[in-house]
């Protein structure tokens, strides 16, 4: 795909997505330069162009063409500008846009003459040169670009004959410009310049003063030395690869700069055809600045071609910011191509084995490789989410739903065996469904916006949990009898050839999805994490593996007669089974009420349950008034009525706002811990691993979520037993809680390095530095012999 069809692509997509940059954060360059007032008295209209939009409007950028040259000369070198004026508040992009935006796209043409004698001229302009740009910051989503107006300029050499009496310098230009909402733009310029005499333009003076809008040469700089490196030779495709840039003073002073500020101090770009998984600065030992990018490069449509990979640094010097841009070409390279591996103390791989450098708090704390987890090919990631699909059926998150899936069958022992098909056919549909709708959500959310997703991501929103607590809620009022809806009423069974009998064992499998992905079976857990790694169609084939992998049992069942052999006889000891379930479904609201309350603190779960008893009230008013009895007009009016009680009350009661977190705290001393009843839990963080590391302790990670039921089901029965309690106190052994259950990106890193997308996870790291990966399911044996070990 070419660069200009691409940005087509993108812009058209972006112009769909409403409030993208809105009313967000803005942080200028921390030295700007002032441009003198812009004349363009002097420029002919063919150099003046603001389109039209499609409604009439006039677009928000107006574009101009300049040259420092009025005259020229053959062999002339003359610089050219597009000045991009855009209306108030509204901005365009840097080089490297970042989270969302398009850098502007300018095609060059010059032409001898004018009309059909035109002639073009073979000549290679320069590529633009963009000023340093202001960070945006919208609810975290980050870009980099430019308010009110921006000039990129661009050099040409022109050939030592010209054969004419005047020459045209033509421009169309392509851009996205975004408010509260993204236009993309598009308009062609031309500028006339008579041949002669070199003279210069009266916009000669401003081609200098834009100069000082843009970072330093390298070579220029003699307050610090600047070194790059590749981990590799050549780029494949779907591969990673690590790029380090050191910044190194050249005197005994040490540069000013605060690691824990990204902005201004570094600006990544990057390039088309990969992307930086995770982005790491810290203070070197002589005073300078380590930049550390972790990147995953992706498919292109033609290979051999080149990417670039860099980054914009800005630091003060003697009080005086100091700008400089850092770039090298990456060689894009076919999947079959030997790579070479290039090692460097930048890197962090000059030494066996290998290590990968981690942020941390106030330094550096290193993961060996030897750890790393293993490659799989796409067959292997397939069966692993195949089987962890299977395997869910028997994790906790998900037993209220197959007890709700057995009630069905129970039901569908006297029903015709087309009937029994369709029925888990339809089942299997509704899970896979909402697997693949997780897939694109995760793949929307990795590629639009950078997150670090893994499994269950979206139990870490408390607007997600409120809304799942409510479903959960409701479907077991329903069970208990308070209101009907067709999706759990007995006999709908016989109901498999209308529409309301398929969309009830569908909604049994959406529903099944909703409350099995905060678990991480055995397999999946390992194959999710590879499989994000995977391009969208790969996630989307993963996803939809594991989708079909849980609904796999049922779906044998509904194709096998002798297995409904084995279900008793349906009766009427199934009212009672099915209200037993409603409070199984009442005791899953109070598990999610729990993971409400550790994410939105007290406040939280008081609004819950003050919604959750105005939702009671709005069911039985509509079991009341709107039963399967009542009239039509009585059904509306009253479900109107339910609806409308529970949304005022979701306005007055409900929250999304996270609490304030507890303070951090520190490591506590080896006489602090008592073991006598409680694991006496270390609080998670980079820099407390690495300060126990660096004392040579064994360490236990469990890595958890409040809303993660296996995690639960572990620490009862195997974590938080006397055994292991002992053991842990007798062998010194150091137990850190790394708690999932809001977003946490120094967790879900260490997720990521050991290949895992999700919790449970636990991990031993032995006194000698050497990490022990354990199984999402825990025994007490298992433990122990990693102790042992």
């Amino acid at each position: 795909m070419t660069q200009i069809s691409f940005f087509t692509l993108v812009t058209n997509l972006l112009s769909l997505v409403p409030n993208a940059e809105a009313n967000g954060n803005v942080y200028p360059p921390p030295q700007t330069h002032t441009l003198s007032a812009l004349d363009t008295s002097q420029l002919p209209t063919s150099a003046i162009s603001r389109p039209t939009l499609s409604n009439g409007v006039p677009h928000h950028v107006e574009v101009r063409l300049f040259s420092d040259h009025q005259q020229v000369h053959a062999g002339d070198t003359i610089q050219l500008g597009i000045w991009l004026e855009q209306d108030e508040e509204w901005h365009t992009y840097w080089k490297s846009p970042g989270s969302i935006g398009k850098p502007t796209v300018i095609d060059w043409s010059l032409e001898l003459g004018a009309g059909n004698t035109a002639e073009e001229l073979d000549v290679s302009v320069s590529d633009h040169q963009y000023p340093i740009p202001s960070k945006f910051d919208q609810s975290g989503i980050i870009s980099y670009g430019y308010e009110d107006s921006v000039m990129l300029t661009s050099s040409v050499t022109l050939p030592e004959t010209l054969d004419s009496d005047l020459l045209y310098i033509k421009a169309k230009v392509e851009w996205l410009v975004c408010k509260e909402s993204c236009i993309p733009g598009e308009t062609s310029v031309s500028l006339p310049l008579n041949i002669g005499d070199s003279t210069l333009s009266v916009h000669a003076p401003l081609f200098e003063e834009v100069k000082k809008q843009h970072p330093q040469n390298a070579l220029d700089i003699t307050a610090f030395a600047i070194e790059s490196v590749h981990s590799v030779d050549v780029i494949v495709p779907d591969s990673t690869f690590s790029y380090a840039i050191k910044v190194t003073p050249t005197s005994d002073q040490p540069l000013q700069f605060d690691t824990a500020k990204d902005w201004p101090l570094f600006t990544p770009i990057t390039g088309e055809v990969w992307w930086i998984n995770e982005q790491r600065l810290t203070r070197t030992d002589d005073g300078g600045l380590l930049v550390q990018l972790d990147c995953e490069s992706f498919e292109a449509e033609s290979l051999p071609m080149t990417d670039r990979i860099g980054g914009l640094i800005q630091l003060q010097v003697d009080n005086q910011w100091v700008a400089v841009e850092v770039s090298s070409n990456l060689s894009m390279v076919p999947k079959d191509t030997p790579v070479q591996q290039i090692t460097s103390p930048l890197l962090g791989n000059d030494h066996s084995p290998p290590t990968e450098v981690a942020k941390t708090d106030d330094g550096t704390a290193t993961i060996s490789a030897e750890n790393k987890p293993a490659e799989f090919s796409i067959f292997e990631a397939l069966l692993l989410a195949f089987f962890g699909g299977m395997l869910l059926n028997i994790m906790p998150c998900v037993l209220p739903v197959i007890s709700l899936k057995l009630f069905g069958l129970i039901e569908q022992s006297n029903i015709t065996r087309r009937q029994q098909r369709a029925a888990g056919l339809a089942y299997t549909g509704g899970i896979i469904a909402s697997f693949l709708a997780l897939a694109t959500a995760v793949i929307v959310l990795q590629s639009m916006f950078g997150l670090n997703i893994g499994w269950g991501f979206q139990f870490q929103y408390p607007a997600y949990v409120i809304a799942l607590a409510t479903i959960v809620f409701v479907f077991g009022l329903s069970l208990l009898g308070v209101f009907e809806v067709p999706a759990f009423g007995t006999g709908k069974a016989n109901e498999l050839s209308n529409k309301e009998g398929w969309m009830e064992y569908f909604m049994i499998g959406v529903f099944a999805t909703l409350l099995a992905t905060p678990c991480s079976a055995p397999f999946l857990g390992t194959g999710i994490g590879f499989a994000l790694t995977l391009p969208p169609v790969g996630v989307l084939l993963f996803f939809g593996i594991a989708g079909l992998g849980l609904a796999f049992p049922f779906l044998i069942i509904a194709f096998i007669p002798s297995f409904f052999k084995l279900l008793p006889q349906p009766g009427a000891w199934m009212e009672t089974f099915k209200e037993l379930m409603g409070f199984t479904l009442l005791a899953t609201t109070v598990w999610l009420v729990d993971v409400l309350g550790s994410q939105t603190g007290q406040a939280g779960i008081t609004g819950f349950l003050s919604f959750a008893t105005v939702v009671a009230l709005s069911a039985w008013i509509f079991g009341k008034w709107g039963s399967i009895i009542a009239t039509r007009k009585a059904q509306i009016t009253s479900f109107l009525i339910a609806v409308g009680l529970s949304t005022i009350a979701g306005f007055f009661f409900l929250t999304t706002e996270f609490a304030e977190p507890a303070i951090a705290q520190t490591l506590r001393s080896d006489s602090e811990m008592d073991f006598s009843e409680h694991i006496p839990w270390q609080p998670f963080s980079d820099q407390n691993i690495s300060a126990l590391k660096s004392e040579r302790k064994a360490i236990f990670i469990d890595f958890t979520a409040d809303w993660c039921l296996s995690c639960k089901v572990n620490e009862k029965n195997v974590l938080e037993t006397e055994t292991i309690r002992n053991a842990m106190k007798n062998k010194g052994i150091v137990p850190v809680k790394a708690d999932w259950t809001r977003r946490d990106e120094s967790i879900s890193r260490w997720l990521k390095e050991y290949g895992k997308a999700g919790v449970p996870f636990y991990l031993f790291i032995k006194a000698d530095g050497t990490a022990l990966p354990l199984p999402e399911v825990l025994t007490t044996n298992i433990v122990l012999e990693a102790f042992e070990s």
